[in-house]
C-alpha cells in the first residue's frame, strides 16, 4: 500500500474551521466541491473491523499472494445538483451514477421521478446492480415519513459488504421546510441514523435542494467519498476490485465414459466452486488454472453441456459432451451345460448396466449382475442349446460360446402330492367360472408324470368331475369341499363330496380349508360337518386343512379328524428363505408333539416367484426354487408326506391376495415348468 501525506488534509479541514468561524450565520455551506475519502481509507485500512454478509473487495495488494486469478476494477462514481447550484442548467436538481465513466442512471427532480434519495447498490463481486436504482420521495411524503420509512427498511436490509451509491435531487430534504428548519418527526432521525451508521459526517448539515451525495460499503461504517454544497455540483468515488465471471471456449475430449476426464478450457475459472454434466449430475473436479479445469464425468451424467457455476456469476456452459459406455466382453461360462431352471455364471467385463441375457432362440432369461466382471443367469424354460446373447445400451450385443441345453426330464411320482387347482386366464371360481372335464384332463395331463397325488378345494363349478379324472390318470385324489359363512352353499359342498365319495372317485376326503383360520365356522359347526362325512363314507381318512396354530390350540379337532393335515408357510411369517425350512421343521415338531397318534400330513407349503415383500421373506423366481429344492428334499429325508402349493399359477387369486397370489405355480398358467422349478 502506497503512504500518503495528511497534510493537504489538515490544512483543508483548518482552512474549513476558519471559513466556518467566518460564516456562522449560514447554515447552507459548500463542504467541498468533491471530497474523496480514500486516502484516508487507505490510511487506515487496517482499523476495518467489519464481516460482510457479501465479501468485499478492496484495490490493495492483498490479492498477489493468494494464487488468484488477477482482480479486474471498476470505478463508481455518484454526483449531485441541488437545485439552488447556480450552474445547475435544469429547473430541478440532478442525480447521476457512473460505472466506468459511463452513466447508467439520470434523474431530474419535479416530473423527472428522482425527487429524493436515489440509491443503487452494486453487488461487490460482480460490480453489477443487486437490483434497480431505487428512488425514495422524502419530500412527497414528509408529513407521513413513509418514504423515509422505506429507505431505511431497503438499506438495513441489504447484506454487508454492498457498496452504495447515493445522491439527492431536488426536494430532498429529511423533513426540513425551505429554511432548513428541521421538523420535529421520528422517522427524520430514524433516517438522519441509518446514513450516519453508513459513514456520511454531512448529513446533519444538509438543507433543502443543496447538491449531497456518498459513496459507502454497507458495514464499514465510514464513507469512501462524500460530498455536499449549496451552490456547485459535488460527487464522490471510489474503486471496486472484482474477479470476472468465467467463459468457456472448449472441451476436451468430446465424449467420454462416467470415471474419465475432461479438460474445459475457457477463462477467469478461478473461483468456479461447481461443476455439474447434463442430468443436474454434480462432478468432482479441479481449476488447474484460470483458463483451464479437469472435471470427472460422474455417474448418472447423460449426454448434454457441462454447467459451470461461480459465485454471483450466471451459470456458463460448454458443447455438448457425449457421455459414453464402457462396452461389455465375454470370456467364459460355467458351467457350459445345464438343464432349464439351473444357473450359469458368465465371466467378462463391464457387466454394469446390462439390460437383457437372452439364450439361444431368443429366451430372455432371469439374471444378476453380481459384480461388473459376472453375471448369475438362470436358464429359462424353452432354451435351446446355443451362444448366449448378452445385451447393454449403446453397445453391440456380446454372445458367448455355445451353452448346452440339458433335456433330461425326471420319471413320474417324484413328488408325493400337488394342490391342484386347473383355473386359467380369464376364469375365477367366485365368479362362476366353469371347468370343463376337457379341461380338467388337459390340465392334470401335464402334472401327472410328476406326482402321486392332487388335493383339490371344491366339489362345484365342474370340480366335481377332477376325482374321477385323476384315476384316469392313476392319479390318488385327495377331494375337498370349500366351506364359509353361507351355509346354504356349505349343504351344497358337503352333499357332493359325499356323492363323490360314495362314487369311489375319492381316496381322502378334506372338509373346507381355513376355516378357522378365517373365523367362517366354530369349531363345533366344523366338527359335525367332519363327523357328518365321516359317517357317510367309512373307510375314506377324513380331515380339514388348517394353518399349524389353529391345530395346536384346537384338541377337539383333532381328535375329530383321521389326519392332520396342516399348513405351514414361512414365506406368510415374514422367514427369510434361508431360514424357511429350519422354520417349517419346529412347526412340524410342535404339530407332530400334540397329533396323538395321528398321521401328520404337510396340507400346503411354498414360496412365490413374485410379489410383495413380508419381513424377511422376499419373493423372487430364485427364492422360489431355492425353497422347493429344499423342501422336497427335507420332505423326503423326514418321510413326511405333503401337498406342495401349487401345480399351476392362478391368475384370479391376484385380486384376493394381491400380486403374491398369482405366483405360487411350479408350472406357469401355459403349463410350463417355471425357471428352476423343475423335479428336483
Amino acid at each position: 500500500m502506497k503512504r500518503i501525506s495528511l497534510f493537504p488534509l489538515c490544512m483543508v479541514l483548518i482552512f474549513l474551521s476558519f471559513a466556518l468561524s467566518e460564516l456562522g450565520s449560514i447554515r447552507a455551506v459548500m463542504i467541498a466541491n468533491t471530497i474523496s475519502m480514500e486516502a484516508l481509507d487507505e490510511a487506515k485500512q487496517s482499523e476495518l473491523r467489519f464481516s460482510p454478509a457479501i465479501p468485499s473487495h478492496d484495490t490493495s495488494d492483498a490479492h498477489s499472494n493468494l494464487g488468484i486469478a488477477p482482480l479486474q476494477t471498476i470505478t463508481l462514481r455518484t454526483t449531485s445538483r441541488g437545485a439552488n447550484a447556480a450552474e445547475n442548467p435544469f429547473q430541478y436538481g440532478v442525480a447521476r451514477f457512473f460505472r466506468n465513466g459511463t452513466i447508467f442512471y439520470e434523474r431530474t427532480g419535479g416530473g423527472g421521478g428522482g425527487r429524493g434519495f436515489n440509491i443503487a447498490a452494486i453487488n461487490p463481486l460482480t460490480g453489477n446492480l443487486l437490483e434497480p436504482v431505487r428512488n425514495f420521495d422524502t419530500w412527497g411524503t414528509r408529513d407521513t415519513g413513509a418514504a423515509i420509512q422505506a429507505m431505511t427498511g431497503f438499506l438495513n436490509g441489504l447484506p454487508n459488504g454492498t457498496y452504495l451509491l447515493i445522491a439527492v435531487c431536488d426536494d430532498a430534504g429529511l423533513n426540513q421546510d425551505d429554511s432548513c428548519n428541521r421538523l420535529n418527526n421520528g422517522w427524520n432521525q430514524t433516517g438522519i441514523q441509518t446514513l450516519e451508521s453508513l459513514g456520511s459526517t454531512q448529513i446533519r448539515n444538509y438543507c433543502f435542494r443543496n447538491s449531497w451525495c456518498m459513496v459507502t460499503v454497507k458495514g464499514e461504517g465510514r464513507a469512501r467519498g462524500e460530498g455536499m454544497t449549496q451552490n456547485t455540483e459535488v460527487s464522490a468515488e471510489t474503486t471496486l476490485a472484482i474477479t470476472p465471471c468465467p467463459t468457456v471456449s472448449g472441451i476436451n475430449p468430446i465424449s467420454g465414459p462416467v470415471g474419465s476426464n475432461v479438460v474445459i478450457m475457457g477463462t477467469n475459472f478461478t473461483g468456479v466452486n461447481a461443476v455439474k454434466f447434463s442430468n443436474n449430475a454434480s462432478a468432482t473436479f479441479a481449476v488447474n488454472s484460470n483458463t483451464q479445469l479437469t472435471a470427472i464425468v460422474p455417474n448418472g451424467a447423460v449426454p448434454g453441456s457441462i454447467t459451470i457455476g461461480k459465485p454471483d456469476c450466471p451459470d456458463v456452459q460448454t458443447s455438448i459432451f457425449t457421455v459414453t459406455v464402457p462396452c461389455h466382453t465375454f470370456s467364459r461360462l460355467n458351467p457350459a451345460s445345464g438343464n432349464v431352471g439351473s444357473n450359469v455364471i458368465i465371466t467378462g467385463n463391464n457387466f454394469a448396466d446390462v439390460i437383457s441375457v437372452n439364450f439361444f432362440s431368443d429366451h430372455s432369461a432371469t439374471f444378476t449382475v453380481t459384480s461388473a466382471t459376472q453375471i448369475t443367469v438362470i436358464v429359462p424354460a424353452g432354451a435351446t442349446s446355443g451362444p448366449i446373447t448378452i445385451s447393454k445400451s449403446g453397445c453391440n450385443d456380446v454372445r458367448t460360446s455355445a451353452f448346452t441345453v440339458q433335456t433330461t426330464v425326471p420319471g413320474p411320482g417324484m413328488l408325493y402330492g400337488l394342490n391342484f387347482s386347473p383355473y386359467t386366464e380369464g376364469q375365477d371360481p367366485n365368479q362362476g367360472s366353469q371347468i370343463s372335464k376337457k379341461q380338467l384332463k388337459k390340465r392334470m395331463r401335464i402334472i401327472a408324470p410328476f406326482t402321486k397325488w392332487i388335493r383339490t378345494f371344491g366339489t362345484s363349478g365342474g370340480l366335481d368331475k377332477a376325482g374321477q379324472v385323476a384315476h384316469n390318470f392313476e392319479l390318488k385324489a385327495a377331494i375337498g369341499a370349500w366351506l364359509s359363512r353361507d351355509l346354504s352353499a356349505n349343504e351344497r359342498e358337503i352333499s357332493a363330496l359325499i356323492d363323490i365319495a360314495q362314487a369311489g372317485n375319492a381316496d381322502f376326503l378334506i372338509v373346507g380349508s381355513e376355516v378357522l383360520l378365517r373365523d367362517d365356522l366354530s369349531e363345533a359347526q366344523l366338527i359335525a360337518y367332519i363327523n357328518r362325512v365321516k359317517q357317510s363314507a367309512p373307510g375314506i381318512p377324513v380331515t380339514t386343512g388348517d394353518v399349524y396354530g389353529n391345530w395346536l390350540s384346537h384338541p377337539n379337532l383333532i381328535a375329530a379328524v383321521d389326519v392332520v393335515f396342516v399348513n405351514i408357510y414361512p414365506y406368510w411369517e415374514g422367514a427369510s428363505v434361508n431360514d424357511a425350512i429350519a422354520f417349517l421343521d419346529n412347526r412340524y415338531q410342535q404339530v407332530k408333539a400334540v397329533r396323538g397318534d395321528k398321521p401328520v400330513i404337510i396340507s400346503e407349503t411354498g414360496w412365490p416367484s413374485c410379489g410383495n415383500r413380508v419381513g424377511d421373506a422376499l419373493p423372487s423366481p430364485e427364492n422360489a426354487s431355492f425353497y422347493f429344492r429344499r423342501f422336497v428334499a427335507w420332505a423326503r429325508a423326514n418321510d413326511v408326506p405333503y401337498f406342495y402349493f401349487e401345480a399351476f399359477e392362478e391368475a384370479w387369486k391376484a385380486k384376493y391376495e394381491g400380486p403374491q397370489g398369482a405366483c405360487w405355480g411350479i408350472w406357469d398358467q401355459n403349463g410350463n415348468v417355471k425357471p428352476g422349478m423343475q423335479i428336483p
